[in-house]
């Protein structure tokens, strides 16, 4: 848009009422712009794009009017939602945080997955390594590996060729002697 110098000659010969003019039409510009732009984004985001469009339509309207004026500039001093509608935006705008909240855990509880899973992968491609090398040996570490965790929190008994045999457990032997050497200092 090329520049539009004012000229004082035509601010006062061309317009019977200039300040008037200048409202109506800043107020027409402000309706037009303000009817294809959602409330969210008035208030928020495009508050500066908004000003922008407005501006030139009020310079376009005025050019058309040879009024010889220049809009420098236009400034939203106040930019609220209507007070009867004023707690309804309210419950929009918590609810809008509410759902960037939601997305952004789910986000996160996706990334703690896909680094689950790529860990996963890396432990199996490297199980898997193993077990190309040594087939035979790495299927028996697996057995022994999940023998372990199946048994880990069972009684056991041992059976031999010769009968049954109890398993000692020697953790729990242990247990009563600590339990009694802590009595003894607590005592003391």
């Amino acid at each position: 848009m090329a520049d539009h110098p004012g000229s004082a000659d035509k601010f006062l010969y061309s317009l019977k009422e200039p300040e008037s003019t200048i409202r109506e039409v800043a107020e027409f510009a402000m309706r037009e712009a303000m009817s294809r732009t959602k409330l969210t984004d008035a208030i928020g985001p495009q508050r500066a794009q908004i000003a922008a469009a407005v501006r030139n339509r009020i310079q376009d309207v005025l050019d058309s009017y040879q009024s010889g004026i220049t809009i420098t500039g236009v400034l939203f001093s106040k930019v609220d939602p209507p007070a009867a509608v004023e707690q309804a935006f309210k419950d929009v705008s918590a609810a809008q945080q509410d759902a960037q909240t939601y997305i952004n855990q789910a986000n996160a509880y996706r990334q703690q997955l896909v680094s689950k899973a790529q860990g996963e992968t890396a432990r199996f491609n490297a199980v898997y390594e193993q077990y190309r090398l040594a087939p035979e040996v790495t299927r028996r570490r697996l057995y022994l590996e999940t023998m372990e965790q199946v048994l880990s929190g069972m009684d056991k008994t041992i059976v031999e060729a010769s009968g049954v045999v109890p398993y000692l457990p020697l953790d729990q032997a242990t247990k009563p002697a600590a339990a009694a050497a802590a009595a003894t200092t607590n005592a003391q």
